[in-house]
């Protein structure tokens, strides 16, 4: 199954924009620039680590946070984390990343305001709406940006491009047989494509959603839509695991990640900055760990464009 071939006819697409007054955010709050980010959850906490790059660093308030101790300065990008202090800010994005079918697409921050982009299954949407509006109507600084039909993955990428330089890495890995679950569904569902949750810190496996040309019937997978072939479950495999503890540690944004398999073989195709890809291509190396027993091959390694879709 292709990337560029999913159906996403029956998805919305959603924009919010949490008002955040605490922190570096009040800094933060005269410049109109976009600065992207990545929020992560560790247990019940929620983090936002920003982005800065050449242009962004020449405002007063932000050359004030970038004089704090624990800024990180890697490969041409400077970075910093922070703890969301407002528990209504917190719990909101912890509450949309454990909601059925939800895919965080991007995060970034303009003035005070973070803003969420992320798409979910229509057949959600009276549970996404009732959420919003518990939200809304006690004003606790939170707003629907936009909520239409959802686009192509081809166009959402496109869309990041305008703001950001989107890289395609994509690495392939042998399936050895001390990976059950990818070797169960090599010979069961070898022809299904997963899009992985890549925000959550839980050590117990990750969530996914499925798509499948047949029916599933798969220990801890839920149907979101049997007709379209749509599930979402737990997989347990210890190698990605790792793999999303490193990039998540390493505080490295992914505009989308999706897993197939050819053959005997792991395919994981990635879209990140492109200011960060030789740090995501260093932590997933270090994720495998046994090179000779994984005999890992870096398959696509570039820019977002038409070729590279006929590829993936």
């Amino acid at each position: 199954m292709r990337i560029e071939k999913l159906n996403w006819k029956n998805w919305k697409k959603c924009t919010i924009a949490i008002k955040v007054d605490s922190g570096i955010f009040k800094l933060l709050g005269s410049n109109m620039g976009k600065i992207q980010a990545f929020v992560f959850n560790e247990g019940m906490k929620s983090f936002v680590q920003l982005y800065f790059d050449d242009k962004t660093i020449s405002s007063g308030g932000i050359s004030r946070i970038l004089s704090r101790k624990d800024v990180v300065r890697s490969d041409g990008y400077i970075s910093i984390s922070e703890e969301l202090q407002s528990s209504d800010a917190a719990k909101l994005i912890f509450d949309l990343t454990e909601m059925p079918s939800v895919l965080i697409e991007q995060t970034y921050v303009i003035g005070n305001e973070i803003y969420f982009i992320f798409r979910f299954h229509n057949s959600f949407l009276s549970k996404i709406s009732s959420l919003l509006t518990d939200y809304i109507a006690e004003d606790l600084k939170v707003r629907i940006v936009e909520l239409v039909n959802a686009d192509s993955i081809i166009d959402a990428v496109n869309n990041i491009k305008k703001n950001t330089e989107v890289l395609v890495v994509q690495i392939s890995t042998l399936i050895t047989k001390g990976r059950s679950t990818l070797e169960f569904v090599r010979s069961n569902y070898p022809d299904i494509l997963s899009m992985p949750e890549t925000r959550s810190r839980d050590d117990n496996g990750y969530r996914v959603i499925i798509f499948s040309k047949k029916e599933l019937n798969m220990k801890g997978m839920n149907p979101i839509s049997l007709k379209e072939g749509l599930y979402e479950g737990r997989l347990i495999d210890p190698y990605l695991v790792k793999k999303r503890k490193l990039t998540n540690d390493s505080r490295i944004p992914r505009f989308g990640a999706f897993y197939y398999i050819n053959e005997n073989r792991l395919v994981d195709t990635t879209f990140i900055p492109k200011e960060m890809a030789q740090n995501y291509i260093r932590t997933y190396f270090e994720a495998i760990g046994d090179l000779d027993t994984y005999k890992a091959i870096i398959e696509v390694f570039s820019e977002a464009n038409d070729e590279v879709w006929k590829q993936i």
